[in-house]
């Protein structure tokens, strides 16, 4: 048994008990004081080898994915992680052998400035990515000539440059430099 477990009648990781991962309490001051505030104890202070286990925790304070965006695509990529984090402001939340009021079952959840700001950079850019694929499948599916054929008969519509003169004729299309000196 790693460390020494402080929560009040926590039985966890003891013999006949099944096994359960432990977090050691925080190096970052405020956060390990935020830890410490939360601990149902009177006059509590963590030493080096203090631990909570992962009953301790609400199930949104652990990190079950991994997140990429594709930067070519816009798209995110998730995939599940075997083993859970922690997230770095999960607080110790649930205390089940002591009265309920010390327990906090309902996290409220914010989304971070900085997360919410990625989150719909990373939405706009797929949209727009999505948006241009589907404007470059339109201009080519517009601009797709298969025979000479198609070519001629589409010629009138594409925007050639006032420096040629264009001669279509039954068999063949001219392209003239016709300038003067």
């Amino acid at each position: 048994m790693p460390g020494c477990f402080c929560a009040p009648n926590c039985k966890s990781n003891y013999a006949g008990e099944p096994s359960v991962r432990v977090h050691v309490f925080p190096n970052d001051p405020v956060r390990r004081a935020a830890w410490t505030r939360a601990v149902p104890r009177k006059d509590f202070a963590p030493m080096k080898n203090t631990v909570l286990c992962e009953k301790h925790f609400l199930a949104s304070d652990y990190v079950k994915t991994s997140k990429y965006t594709d930067l070519k695509t816009g798209k995110t990529i998730e995939a599940p992680l075997k083993v859970f984090r922690l997230k770095p402001d999960a607080i110790p939340s649930v205390f089940l052998n002591c009265p309920q009021y010390l327990s906090r079952q309902n996290a409220c959840t914010r989304e971070a400035p900085e997360e919410k700001r990625k989150r719909l950079e990373d939405e706009s850019l797929r949209i727009v990515i999505e948006k241009s694929l589907e404007e470059k499948r339109q201009q080519d599916k517009q601009n797709n000539v298969t025979s000479f054929y198609d070519f001629r008969d589409t010629l009138s519509s594409f925007n050639t440059s006032p420096f040629w003169s264009v001669i279509n004729m039954d068999s063949k299309v001219l392209f003239l430099d016709l300038t003067v000196d």
